[in-house]
């Protein structure tokens, strides 16, 4: 993630996303060809890249330079620029924003796909609680069928908490079939190695 001073960005030319542009924000977070502008105390409060990058974007600004006028005060605060490296798409980040700014309190509904993506982002960015949001619904009994293989590798990719992992293993150690060929290249030689070897103390 990089950030930019307001001069070297000409906002005009992206597009504003269509629900995520929020007139009162005080961050402009440029992703692609898009921009938004939210709140910046929602990226802040949980993920010290956030707060790393609004305080490297202050400097940048230096706004003890510009004169205060009734326009400076509704221009946003800080920009930051989403670096194609990162992998970042705006539908992406748009799936971040949702997780802030959910219109049905304490009801989150969407698709597994965004789940993942939320997960990747939370994980990417260090967004702890957003993290543990996201496998708390991913994890919800009946909500999503996911083969087992495959939810143990999602949950060790994005590093859950060894509370949501255990089970996961639990049930593939006790389950009568053992791995087939796409699972244990799924898992890799490691994880299957100590796989069969706690099958055999459990002998």
């Amino acid at each position: 993630m990089t950030t930019e001073t307001k001069q070297s960005h000409n906002l005009k030319t992206l597009k504003r996303h269509t629900r995520y542009y929020q007139s009162g924000g005080d961050l402009i977070v440029i992703v692609g060809d898009t921009s938004f502008r939210v709140a910046s105390v929602f990226f802040t409060r949980e993920s010290k890249d956030f707060e790393d990058r609004l305080a490297e974007s202050a400097k940048a600004a230096d706004p003890t330079s510009v004169p205060k006028t009734a326009e400076t005060d509704r221009c946003p605060t800080h920009i930051i620029v989403i670096a194609s490296s990162e992998n970042v798409t705006a539908e992406d980040f748009a799936h971040l924003c949702w997780v802030f700014f959910n219109e049905k309190f304490s009801v989150y509904e969407t698709t597994l796909t965004a789940w993942k993506t939320i997960l990747r982002l939370a994980n990417q960015w260090n967004f702890a609680q957003v993290k543990d949001l996201a496998f708390r619904e991913v994890d919800a009994p009946g909500k999503f069928s996911i083969p087992l293989v495959e939810r143990i590798i999602l949950y060790t990719e994005y590093k859950a908490a060894f509370s949501y992992v255990e089970p996961l293993y639990v049930d593939l150690l006790s389950r009568a079939a053992h791995l087939d060929l796409d699972e244990a290249n799924a898992l890799g030689l490691e994880t299957v190695l100590k796989i069969s070897a706690a099958r055999e103390s459990l002998r």
